[in-house]
Parts: structure tokens; sequence; C-alpha cells
């Protein structure tokens, strides 16, 4: 789109924006714009409507047709308030002038009619009140009251604040900086509290920060807010929708990334920058879409840049009471510093919180050192000599006179040039990691790759292929071999990650940087494309990353949470319970003090405790950690964040296996739509969640569903990852467990043969290992091949596995010794599965327990315990959902029959 036809777009997207829907379509219909214009400016009114939420929101609610075509309430009664002038319109709504009118006391007050709501909103709208009304802090506009009106539409009663925007109330006051952050420092009190309050706000600009007369400050406008407080964050979100001011926006609230105080840190960081320079952090104002999103992604130009490119920087000098010259002195130093710590594109570079923003801004002005600049000697004295003038300079006049100004001059120079040297070798570095960057979009030009629909495994690959790593220093090199990777881990191709990413540790060791954040970092992706492996390797490099991150960054940063996760999963290979259990509960606590209960990251860790114990077959301690999983992610995070598809795959696994069919299948097409919308058809997480599905379908006694997904699953993974693959073995694996479901035995062995066949090829190793040969040995058992089947589960015994699978591969090893008249030994085995499944809570499985064990004291003579065991089966299996609980009821009936007779 070029600028002119953009131009062309918004002034029609202007003009009819504020038209009910009907009335838009049928201007847009009537206008002679380019197709193609006309569909972009569709888009856009579809954005700002919320799309078809909106639309089913006007048939809920009938007040809400009224409001999205911004209805003027100026002269009604809502409740003791008469609605006066229209004081603002946004996005979120409507604020107007209210008084109030019943006589009971005099009362000048705002009232915001909120336009756009969930559909939830009428039954949470109460909690989010109350929420609201209990920030009480002088720097922020009290929340008076609010309801329902008559038509159904949501209002809040506010606090009336005469006041001036912040920018404009500076600028008329002339202030200097120093003012200006004295007064900034009373926002980041005001935010700080409503932080311990655990609410964040998401909209802070300039227009959502008065200034009194009396010189106060006030935060008004939590209308998008958000609360982090447990319990209450369904409550405290007005809109599911990434509403915000996109000038203001942070980066997570375009890419819908986790929301927390740092959003809000972010936001007062572009506040600052605009207060002490004059210029936005951001121009979108003659932006295109494309241009506008990509601006608002990019790191902030510097301060003093955008100020030295004003062509007012006359004035705006003279507004802050000091020359052009001066003030882009000021500009440099501690105050660019600290705006680039707030304005970090990644979160985990902000600020921690807003009180240490204000300490900063406390030492700025004090003449102290900040934390935003990296200590030395040179800073430290220069901070001294600040604030210790008169003393110094006396103390300079004798040294002068005995020392001479030679040293001074020496050390200028030679300090000038170690900068000049340290600046031109990282800027030569940047440059060429960025050059490397550019050349991956630029074989995404169709003239380029010569056809128009090259992947981004095709434009990964053909940038890697291009590499030059003779012309690059080893850090550069190392940074863009690590970034390679990841986008490979990302892209679900761990192996190919794998190899890129030992290749930059080798760069970064060879460079002298193996006690440095990047080796720590380039270890964890290395230790993550290994655990589609084995977890003995990733464990290593796990624990290499998590010693370096906790010496490097402290015991609660949320990088050594991640590495405490990732350590806990690759214990798998040491089977030391205990020990993986500790390290997830260590991870839990790290994340509750840095985050807390109610975050993203808190859920995330509950989703790996939970993988973790479904995986030994503990399903009913999984299932309530998926709950609390699932809750959290479905309040913190958007509707198609891949995190809640996690969250929607375990629950909907645990619900399928333990016979909670409803919330199984809910959860499990949840976690499909997600996946496949955000990853495609073929990547991982889309095939686990097939994969489940498929057990989903042999759990109800559907069989053809259950094999139609399950071929489908495998051939996806052999298409994904090549027939020879631990992942196709894996496939072939899964679709045995089918068939042998389905009671296609044969088939069955050919499946779990053909995966044992992969695995022993020396591709790779995969932990279902012994689930494999357990599940072949089950096989070999309906086919009446006893000795083979013992063969293979004394083989799979030898493998790690968790209880559920050595519970089944005991109870089948005591079958197959039973049929080769073996009883004694049969019933050892047998009790030792019974033991086992006793902590797993699964009648299933303890109910086929109990009828092999019937069997085997049959054989040995003692019917009394033989019909014990089968009446204790035929109590477990009485109400399961399970289809191949039915069969297990007729074996049950059938030998109790028999007994009856003999």
């Amino acid at each position: 789109m070029t600028p002119e036809q953009w131009q062309q777009a918004r002034r029609l997207f202007e003009e009819v924006s504020d038209l009910p829907p009907d009335q838009q379509a049928r201007r847009l219909a009537a206008t002679d714009l380019d197709p193609a214009l006309r569909g972009r400016v569709s888009a856009m009114l579809e954005a700002e409507r919320g799309g078809r939420i909106a639309e089913r929101l006007v048939d809920q609610a009938p007040g809400l047709a009224r409001q999205i075509a911004h209805v003027d309430r100026s002269t009604q009664t809502i409740g003791p308030y008469t609605i006066g002038a229209l004081l603002g319109r946004g996005g979120m709504g409507e604020i107007y002038r209210a008084h109030r009118s019943d006589g009971a006391y005099e009362q000048d007050v705002a009232v915001k009619f909120v336009t756009l709501p969930t559909p939830e909103l009428a039954a949470r709208f109460e909690r989010e009140r109350q929420l609201l009304a209990s920030l009480e802090h002088p720097g922020i506009a009290r929340l008076l009251d609010g309801g329902l009106t008559d038509d159904g539409t949501p209002y809040l009663v506010m606090e009336y604040i005469d006041g001036e925007a912040i920018d404009d109330y500076c600028d008329r006051s002339r202030f200097d900086l120093e003012q200006r952050l004295r007064l900034f420092l009373m926002v980041l009190d005001a935010v700080s509290a409503a932080h311990r309050q655990l609410i964040v706000h998401r909209d802070i600009k300039p227009g959502n920060i008065l200034v009194t007369e009396q010189g106060q400050t006030k935060l008004i406008d939590f209308g998008i807010g958000k609360s982090l407080a447990a319990g209450l964050g369904e409550a405290a979100t007005l809109t599911h929708q990434r509403m915000m001011t996109p000038s203001y926006a942070a980066p997570e609230q375009l890419t819908g990334g986790s929301i927390g105080t740092h959003t809000d840190s972010f936001q007062l960081g572009l506040l600052l920058d605009e207060l002490i320079c004059g210029v936005p952090g951001r121009r979108l104002e003659d932006a295109s879409i494309e241009q506008a999103v990509s601006r608002c992604l990019a790191e902030v130009e510097p301060a003093r840049q955008r100020f030295l490119a004003a062509g007012n920087r006359g004035e705006i000098a003279r507004r802050r009471r000091t020359g052009p010259d001066r003030l882009a002195r000021r500009l440099s130093g501690d105050l660019d510093l600290i705006l680039k710590k707030a304005c970090a594109i990644d979160p985990r570079l902000r600020y921690r919180n807003v009180d240490d923003m204000a300490d900063d801004i406390g030492a700025y002005l004090a003449h102290r050192p900040v934390r935003a600049r990296k200590p030395s000697r040179r800073y430290l004295v220069g901070k001294f000599v600040q604030r210790h003038r008169v003393a110094v300079l006396a103390s300079l006049v004798a040294f002068a006179a005995l020392i001479g100004s030679l040293a001074v001059s020496v050390f200028q120079t030679l300090e000038a040039e170690r900068q000049r040297g340290i600046a031109l070798l990282e800027g030569a570095r940047h440059q060429q990691v960025k050059e490397f960057l550019l050349n991956i979009f630029h074989n995404a030009d169709p003239a380029v790759a010569q056809r128009p629909d090259v992947s981004a495994r095709e434009l990964i690959a053909r940038a890697s292929e291009q590499l030059d790593e003779s012309a690059m220093d080893p850090l550069t090199a190392a940074s863009i071999y690590q970034a390679i990777g990841q986008a490979y881990l990302g892209l679900g191709m761990p192996e190919t990650a794998t190899a890129h990413l030992r290749h930059a540790l080798e760069l970064f060791d060879g460079a002298g940087q193996a006690d440095q954040r990047d080796y720590a970092d380039a270890s964890f992706l290395l230790g993550e494309s290994l655990q589609t492996g084995t977890y003995a390797e990733a464990l290593t490099f796990h624990e290499q990353a998590l010693e370096l991150r906790r010496r490097l960054l402290g015991d609660d940063h949320p990088d050594v949470a991640t590495s405490l996760l990732a350590v806990a999963r690759a214990l798998r290979s040491t089977q030391d319970h205990e020990r993986i259990i500790a390290t997830f509960f260590e991870a839990l606590d790290a994340i509750e003090r840095y985050a807390g209960r109610e975050s993203p990251d808190y859920a995330r860790a509950l989703i790996r405790m939970g993988n973790y114990y479904g995986s030994r077959g503990e399903l009913e301690a999984a299932y309530p950690l998926a709950l609390e999983a699932y809750g959290i992610a479905s309040r913190t995070l958007d509707a198609r964040d891949p995190d809640l598809g996690r969250a929607a795959l375990l629950l909907g696994t645990l619900g399928s296996d333990t016979g909670r069919f409803d919330v199984g299948s809910r959860h499990l097409r949840q976690a499909l739509e997600i996946f496949e919308s955000v990853y495609g058809r073929n990547h991982p997480r889309s095939l686990s969640t097939l994969g489940n599905l498929s057990v989903l379908h042999g759990h109800q006694g559907d069989f053809d569903a259950l094999l139609s997904r399950s071929t489908d699953y495998r051939d996806r993974l052999i298409d994904m990852f090549g027939p020879d693959s631990p992942k196709a073995a894996y496939g072939w694996s899964h679709l045995g467990v089918a068939l042998y479901t389905a009671e296609r035995f044969e088939k069955a062995l050919e499946a779990h043969d053909r995966a044992i066949a992969i695995i022993a090829s020396g591709q790779g190793e995969i932990d279902s290992n012994g689930a494999n040969q357990m599940s072949r040995g089950r096989t070999l058992l309906r086919l009446g091949r006893s000795e083979e089947a013992l063969q293979s589960i004394d083989r799979a015994l030898t493998a790690a596995m968790g209880p559920r699978n050595r519970a089944m591969a005991l109870i089948s090893r005591a079958e197959a010794l039973l049929d080769l008249e073996r009883p004694e030994p049969a019933r050892e085995d047998a009790e030792r599965a019974l033991a086992l499944a006793g902590s797993l809570k699964d009648p299933l499985l303890t109910g086929e327990i109990h009828i092999v064990l019937a069997r085997i004291h049959r054989a040995l003579g003692d019917l009394s315990r033989a019909r014990g065991h089968l009446r204790s089966a035929r109590g477990l299996l009485d109400d399961s959902p399970f289809h191949a609980a039915e069969a297990l009821r007729r074996q049950s009936d059938k030998a109790l029959r028999e007994l009856a007779s003999s």
C-alpha cells in the first residue's frame, strides 16, 4: 500500500467509524475506492468493533448497540447523578461530567460508560467495581460507584479531577528537568500503590495523568486495567480484547505476551521520555498499519537524537528553562540509561518494579550512582565530585599545583581511545547481526526466492547456508548461531537446532565467554533441544545454565526459575522422584516471589509439574494441578496464547485419562485449535494434541475415529521428522497401542516392531523405549505367544518407567508366567503391581490386576481369595466410564460364575 492509498483508507475510516455497523457497510459499498483498500478499511472497522464479539454483544444486551454508535447521554439521569457534558471519548468508552442531583450533597463526578465489554461483564462487574474501589491513594482518582444502566450499559462513577494533562501542565509551568522528574516521582508513587494492590493500569499516557492547581498528580482511568490478585484476575479485566493506546503500548500488548507490572514500567518510561525531551518516543501519525506495528516493536530511539532532530528544539528547551545545547547534554548519560532500561523491549531487562525506577530517578537528582549504569571507578568518582563540589575543588587546586595537568591529559586520552575501541567493536558486532537478519527477510522476496510461498524453515536454512563465519568476530558468529538454533527449536526441529547451539557454545567458549550470560542462555537452549532425545545429556547443559544464571542473576530472576523447571524435567533420567518434586517446588517458590501465584509464569510451572505427574501415571495427583494451571492461564493469557493451549492440553489429556470425557474433549479440541492456528498442523504441539485426541476416542470405544486419528498422527510425524527419526518411532508406537485397543493384535505387533527397529538403528533415544517393549509384550500375550511376551516385558522392566507403566509391565509378566504354568512367581509380580497401582487411583488398571490375581489364586487352589479379588474388581469397574471396563466386567462375571459352579 502506497502512502497515498493509506491516506485515502484512513480518511474513509475516520469518516465512517462513528456510524452504526449497518450504515458502515452501506457507506463502504457506495464508495468508488479500490476494492483492496475497501477491504483494508473494513478490516480496520472490524478490529475497532472487536470483530464478531461486538456483534454478539449487540444481540445480548439491548443498550450496547447504542453505545457502539456513541449515543449522546447528556441530560440523562443515572442513579443519583445527572449527566452533563462529554469530557472525552476513547476505544474503551465515553466519559461525561456529571452532578449529584438527589439533594443529599453537592458533588461533581466523572461517569464513564464502558463500550465493547466481554460477554461475561455483567456477572463480573460488581467484583470489578469493588476491586478498583480499593485503590485508596492521593495520586489516584477514586472510583466512587458503578453498575448497569436500565438498558444494560455498564458505567463507572469516578472522582472528578479538575486538572491538566501532565505534559501540558509541565510545559505551561515551564518546569525544568528537575521539577519534571520530581513531579514524575509522584506518578511513580501512585502506580506503585496500585501495583501493591496487584493491579496494573496498562494505559499510562499523558492524558491519563492529570495535575491539579495544587500540583497534585492524579492517575485516572483504570478502564483497561488488570488485576494480578489470586482469585480476582477474572474480575479485573473489562475486556479481553487488546485495548490500548498504540503510541504508548508496551510490545507485549501488541504481541499478546504476558501483561504485568513490567507493562506499566514500559509506559512510564515512554511518558518520562516525552516529559523531558519534548518529542514523543513514537510517531505514528503518517504510518501505515505495518509501519506502526514495526515502530511499536522496535527499540525507542534515544531521547537526545529525537530532540536534536526536532525543528522546534529551541522552543522545547525554553519550556524547560534551558538552552538546546545544554538540554541535549542532559539527555545523555544517566538519564538516557534510565530511559533505555525502562523502555527495554524485553520485559526482563526493564526495571524490576516502579520503586526501582523511582530509586534511580532519586539517585540521579541527588547525584548518586544509578542502577541503570554498570558502575566503574571513573563514574563513581564523578558522582562523588558532583555531590561535594566545593571540597573537591579546593583539593584539586592543591593537587594541580603538585602534579600538573599532564597525567590528567594522558588518562583522558587513553580512556577516550579505550571507549572508542569498545564502541567500534560493539557497533561492528551489532551491524553484522543486523545484516544477517536482513538477509533472512531478503530471501523472502518472491523475486529472490523464485516463488511466493517461502516457509520460515527455508528462510532460516538459506540464511544459515550463506553465513560466512570467517568474515566476522567469534562473538558475532556465536550470537548468530544461537539465534538460528533458537529459531529451529521454535519451528519444532530440535535435531537441527542442536548442531547450531553446540557450535554457538564452542564459539562463546573460545572467546572467553564461558562465564557470561550469553553462554548460560545458549546452554539452556541446547538443553531444551536435547530434551527430545536423551534426558541425561539435557540435564548436563540445564544444570550448567542454572549454575551460571544463579551466579549472574540471583535466585529470584525469571530465567533462574525457567532453568529450575528445565532441570526438573531433565532429572527424569535419574528416576530421583523426591529431587524432581523438590526442584519443581523450588521453581514455584521463586516464581511466587517475583511474579505471584496469579501469573502466567506460575501457570507454566504448574503445567510442567502436572505433565511430570501425568507421565508417571499419577493422574489424580496431576489433575488438580492442571485445573489450577488452566484457571490461571485463562485469566491471564490471550485466547490464542500457546501457553493457554498447553494448559488446555494438559487438562484435556488428564480429563480423558481419568474418565472425565466432557472435560477431555472440550479442552483437547481447544488446544488443537490454538496450536494449529499458531504453529500449523505439523508442529509437535499440534501433533501431540492430535495423538491425545485419538486416545480419547479409544477410551470412549470409537475405534474408527481412534485408528483414523492415530494413523494421521503417525503419518504427520513421518512427514515432519523423517521415516527413521525417533519421532517416527513414537508415531508407530502410538499406532500400535491404538491397534491393540481396537483388538487388531497382529497389526499392533507390526507397529511396535517397526518402532523398536527404528530405536535400535541408533537414530536417537526416546523416553518411551521401555513402554514400547511393554506394549509389545502385552500384544504378544493376546496372540498367545507367552514366551516371547515374557522376553519383551523383561526388557521393558530394565528401562526407566513411571509407576503406571511399571505396574502394567508387572501384571503382564504375571499373566505370561501364569500361562507358562508358573503361578507362584506370577503371584509375586501381581502383588507388586497391585502395590504400585494403589498410589495411582486408576480403577481400570487396578481392576485388571485383581482379575489376574483371581486367576493366579484359582491356579494355586485358593478359591476364597480368588472370589475376593473378583468382587474387588467388580466393585472398581461398576461405575467406570471407559469402554475397556465393559470387557473386564465380562471377564470378572464369567470367572465368578465358574467359581460358583466349581
